[in-house]
């Protein structure tokens, strides 16, 4: 629900899901999965939820949502706000007959859902899909890169300075 509200900001996503069960211990990959982000997106602001006790590691190694914060509290309280003006919403529309489906139909789709879910293999669906941004400074960075290596006859050539130039760019960009 949070989503609906601020948008698809990725720390919003994990709030997000977290929110959506906030009693559960969850991995790393768990909570990217939840959230429909790559495991390597996560990392990128997983440390500041930890350093702000958002997130709390357990004796089993897992992560879970700190309850008794403040922010988590009236994060929680923002999204059953939110629940209950959706459930308002669609109470206030009329059913139509027609689009209803039958309980058989439901257990057909139902049938159709695996028991057990692979992980890895969702997380690799993900990351096909995720759309990565990158500024103008790196686009140029990058579009340089390509240039260099994709010329065949060049590439021996340009390799040293290539090497060298990347190197001395890469500082630019705190990689």
């Amino acid at each position: 629900m949070l989503s609906a509200v601020f948008g698809n900001c990725l720390q919003v996503k994990v709030m997000d899901y977290l929110l959506s069960c906030p009693f559960g211990s969850y991995t790393k990959q768990q909570i990217a999965i939840g959230a429909e982000i790559s495991r390597a997106t996560l990392n990128n602001f997983f440390e500041e939820f930890l350093e702000n006790n958002i997130l709390i590691k357990n004796s089993h190694g897992k992560y879970e949502l700190n309850i008794e914060l403040e922010l988590v509290k009236r994060l929680n309280s923002l999204q059953e706000f939110l629940s209950q003006e959706e459930i308002k919403k669609q109470e206030d529309i009329e059913l139509n007959t027609e689009n209803l489906i039958s309980d058989e139909e439901v257990d057909e789709f139902l049938d159709d859902i695996p028991d057990v879910i692979d992980l890895d293999s969702v997380e690799e669906e993900i990351n096909k899909k995720e759309e990565i941004y990158v500024n103008k400074l790196e686009y140029e960075f990058l579009k340089e890169y390509y240039i260099i290596y994709s010329n065949d006859k060049n590439m021996k050539r340009n390799k040293n300075y290539s090497k060298s130039h990347l190197k001395q760019n890469r500082k630019n960009f705190n990689y």
